[in-house]
């Protein structure tokens, strides 16, 4: 999470500082902590986008726009909770999504599904 927070240090530049600690891993680890540093960048760089005006990423430069004129009014609490919601397609309800999602993880149980011996 704090890879995203730090203007400009994205998913790229957080892969080459975690690499020298992946090469003494199992591939499992190495692996869930590639794809996990790099899953959680377009949600964590939305802090630097709304409180301080500086793209974490280039995903992120409409969060910007539309962020950080909130932040700068008071709003930021409205522009940080807003902004996932911004992916959800046109018409979705957000609780039928997170139901959704519990559902998945429930169905899946991902706990025991990738650490299964």
């Amino acid at each position: 999470l704090s890879v995203g927070v730090f203007p400009g240090l994205g998913g790229i530049a957080g892969l080459s500082l975690v690499l020298p600690f992946i090469f003494g891993m199992d591939p499992v680890s190495g692996l869930a902590l590639m794809v996990g540093l790099v899953a959680v960048v377009p949600t964590s760089d939305t802090f630097a986008s709304v409180l301080m005006g500086i793209p974490g990423s280039s995903a992120s430069q409409a969060t910007v726009l539309d962020g950080f004129p909130l932040a700068r009014k008071g709003e930021a609490a409205r522009a940080l909770a807003s902004e996932p919601l911004g992916m959800l397609p046109e018409g979705a309800d957000p609780v039928e999504y997170a139901a959704w999602t519990v559902v998945a993880n429930v169905l899946l149980n991902q706990d025991s599904f990738l650490t299964r011996d």
